[in-house]
């Protein structure tokens, strides 16, 4: 969303596609642009097109400044990758700034 960044999910299992805000801003305009392009996909392989459910994720971990929205959205992909409930907060941004580089540098994910 220019600048900032966020993260959108499309659960196709559940039907469902969730955005996540670390300003927890609701962009509705963000989650009609996807919307658009899974049924848009769906329509083109000639797949039935099923109504998805939209939801703007609440109740986040949230950033306090203006640089951490990169970090946060990592984070959020992340835990749900791992089907994990979100237990991390503003003060382990740096702890987890160090795990990312970490983790590119050498090529592995922690768990």
């Amino acid at each position: 969303m220019g600048a900032h960044w966020c993260v959108a999910v499309a659960d196709v299992r559940e039907k469902t596609l969730k955005y996540y805000d670390s300003l927890e801003a609701a962009i509705d305009k963000c989650l009609k642009i996807l919307m658009k392009y899974l049924t848009d996909e769906r329509v083109a392989r000639k797949v039935p097109v099923h109504v998805w459910k939209t939801e703007n994720a609440q109740n986040l971990p949230q950033q306090m400044n203006g640089s951490d929205c990169g970090v946060l959205s990592c984070m959020y992909a992340e835990f749900i990758c791992r089907n994990a409930d979100f237990t991390f907060a503003q003060k382990d941004i740096p702890y987890f700034r160090h795990k990312m580089i970490y983790e590119i540098y050498r090529c592995k994910l922690l768990m």
